[in-house]
């Protein structure tokens, strides 16, 4: 794995913050399992993959380097496994194969050096895929395992150890990332393709229904019958139809990028492409449509005779059936291929090297080989490159800008790149170059807002007229970060061309929008500290009291008593401080078991004591507060994370009000807010930072 150890050299990316940035409260009492039990990135929490990431708090945030490594180290094991796996299914499988052990060799090399896979390294986030891949990999090892005690008639010890298997792969891999799931479907496409002709003790039948079948007949009717998460659709720029149409043409460019990989097809920014509206809009549609039933039919039909391209066929389209098809994430991520294409390079291995151990003659042998290894150098040339890239973000960004002209997150990162270098004029272009060939985008016209905090030349549309289309614009979540950033410019004094009034106004036409629903709790937050900063206490209560009525009402009660206290109402405060300890204490109530293992509510009692201990200080002595009508200033503020040293290619917000650092690590668990410390005087905030989706 060294050819990838450039990588190593990298920066976070997009969901590695939001993920990330409850690991400022590990050292805090409760604050480790409050990071381990408090995910939200699925539905189940994914508490293994954070309690990795806890681990390494101390490295969060200036060290990628050490996310990286260990997740490099989780992909060689994995590498590992993949051999494994092929050695003992080249075992118990009834299929006459040439040099076995080469095959195994040739099959985890590429799939080890696959340069799609560079994203699931490299993406700090997507250790909880290597996770999931990691137990599922143990999984569908230990049954086919169990396959070769069956064979020696060893019949308990194979059930038990298949049990064992099935069970611990699922539990642990679905505890990392919820595709884990699949584990039961993996085997059943072993179980028809290269196991189709190997003897089966008695029960199997009915230990296959059991623990193959049923599981995922339950997940079946559970997603069948909980539709909730098809409500995210409102928040897309598709609908399910179009989606699911879409990912005929993402799974055939999928086999692309993997079976030919080359750096202008590969990479993290894929926001642009093309969603289809239709079966022929564009062609390409029905031509992947086809193309996939095809493979499908062709592979259920021929699986016993050739078992091997059929496992290629089914392993892929299984593989995909959860998060390419109609669950509503972004429609394209190169890591939702980590173990779907293993038994597509698993059967290029095959066909290869069994040309070449059948080869009539040595030179034609030499040949064969000779093409396998210049194919197998290929992976690993540009692997290193990618990997070079993943090392260099400036680099990445100049090249991806290149080959993904259509991407907005690449678009966004290189004005970026030019705000920090305060070439404002030329940040603003490139953004309303994107607008010009894609039509207005809310999103970039508050972003048009903030780089006049530092240039005022820079053109804005009519007020009214870009305010009115943010009130009935597609929900962009970049947009609370953008505002955000905007904030603290403020609060340094570096933004006179954007007065406070026009902040308002920005964020109650986004609260006024009803697609913004999904992020409306941190509107109000947002609102709640502008207000803070013009000195308008009521109005600050007003908006913090409709954001705890959308969120965690703990957390969010602590934040009004730290402001309470701030702005001198200390009677509030005091009134506020009682709310929380009765929500807290009802919530330990609801969840005792959580209470007593996981130290549940433990940092919320933490940080209630603290404030009673700032409330009375300031009984005692009495409160300054800031001059109504202006903001505090930057020496006014606390970083949220005192002393730490931030990554530039970070593209959060510095500091925050005293109130909100007294609170916000724990309100960032639940609300998902970003604030990461030590920012660089100009902050263009990532758009793809806050997608946190089942599918990254």
């Amino acid at each position: 794995m060294l050819l990838l150890s450039p990588g190593l050299y990298g920066v976070f990316y997009l969901d590695d913050f939001p993920n990330l940035s409850p690991l400022a409260v590990v050292g805090e009492p409760g604050g480790f399992w409050h990071v381990v039990m408090g995910g939200h990135s699925g539905p189940l929490g994914r508490p293994l993959a954070l309690l990795s990431f806890a681990l390494q708090a101390s490295h969060w945030p200036t060290d990628p380097f050490a996310f990286k490594f260990v997740n490099l180290v989780l992909h060689s094991l994995n590498t590992v496994l993949v051999f494994a796996l092929t050695r003992v299914v080249l075992r118990v499988a009834p299929v006459d194969v040439r040099w076995p052990l080469a095959v195994s060799t040739v099959s985890a090399l590429l799939w080890g050096l696959a340069p799609i896979h560079l994203s699931s390294v490299f993406y700090v986030v997507q250790r909880m895929n290597l996770l999931g891949a990691l137990f599922t990999l143990i999984g569908l090892v230990g049954y086919v395992a169990a396959r070769s005690l069956w064979l020696r008639g060893r019949i308990a010890a194979g059930y038990a150890t298949a049990s064992l298997s099935l069970v611990a792969g699922m539990l642990l891999g679905v505890l990392s990332k919820e595709n884990a799931v699949l584990l039961p479907l993996y085997v059943l496409v072993l179980e028809v393709t290269l196991l189709a002709g190997a003897p089966r003790p008695a029960g199997w039948s009915a230990w296959c229904g059991a623990c193959l079948c049923l599981p995922l007949l339950l997940l079946a009717g559970y997603l069948a019958v909980e539709q909730d998460f098809l409500n995210a659709y409102a928040v897309r720029g598709f609908s399910l139809q179009e989606r699911v149409l879409t990912e005929a043409r993402v799974l055939v460019d999928y086999l692309g990028a993997t079976l030919w990989p080359a750096s202008t097809r590969l990479g993290l920014f894929h926001d642009g492409y093309a969603v289809s509206r239709g079966l022929l809009e564009p062609p390409s549609t029905l031509v992947s449509v086809l193309l996939l039933s095809a493979a499908l039919a062709v592979a259920l039909t021929v699986r016993r005779r050739h078992p091997v391209p059929a496992m290629a066929a089914l392993w892929f389209l299984g593989g995909h059936s959860l998060e390419s098809t109609f669950l509503p994430l972004e429609v394209y991520f190169e890591h939702r291929n980590y173990l779907p294409i293993f038994g597509l390079l698993f059967a290029l291995a095959w066909f290869g090297l069994q040309l070449a151990a059948r080869a009539p003659r040595r030179a034609t042998r030499g040949l064969f080989i000779g093409a396998g290894l210049s194919y197998l150098g290929l992976f690993a040339l540009t692997g290193h490159q990618e990997a070079r890239l993943w090392g260099n973000p400036q680099a990445m960004v100049s090249q991806k800008l290149r080959s993904h002209p259509d991407s907005l997150r690449i678009r966004l990162s290189a004005a970026s790149d030019l705000a920090r270098a305060e070439d404002f004029v030329g940040a603003a272009k490139l953004l309303q170059v994107h607008m010009a060939q894609h039509g207005t985008q809310a999103g970039i016209l508050v972003r048009l807002l903030f780089l006049r905090c530092f240039e005022q030349r820079i053109p804005m549309p009519d007020e009214d007229e870009w305010l009115q289309h943010l009130a009935a614009a597609p929900y962009d979540r970049t947009i609370v970060a953008t505002v955000d950033n905007l904030l603290v410019s403020k609060q340094r004094g570096e933004c006179p061309g954007v007065p406070f009034p026009l902040v308002e106004r920005v964020l109650a036409k986004a609260l006024m929008n009803p697609r913004f629903a999904p992020g409306r709790a941190r509107l109000y937050l947002l609102l709640a500290r502008t207000r803070s900063l013009t000195g308008d206490y009521a109005g600050l209560m007003s908006a913090l009291s409709a954001a705890v009525s959308r969120e965690n009402p703990t957390e969010l009660l602590l934040l009004k008593a730290s402001y309470a206290i701030e702005h001198g109402r200390l009677p509030d405060a005091q009134r506020i401080l009682l709310q929380a300890e009765q929500a807290l204490g009802a919530a330990r109530r609801q969840h005792p078991l959580a209470g007593a293992l996981f130290d549940r509510g433990r940092l919320e009692r933490y940080r209630l004591d603290k404030l009673r201990a700032r409330l009375a200080r300031a009984q005692g002595i009495g409160v300054r507060m800031a001059p109504r009508g202006r903001p505090r200033s930057a020496e006014q503020t606390l970083p949220l994370n005192p002393g730490s040293q931030r990554n530039e290619a970070d593209s959060g917000i510095g500091f925050v009000t005293t109130a909100f650092a007294e609170i916000a690590p724990v309100f960032q668990a639940q609300c998902r807010e970003i604030t990461p410390v030590g920012a660089p005087r100009v902050q263009m905030e990532d758009p793809g930072r806050l997608d946190v989706t089942l599918g990254k």
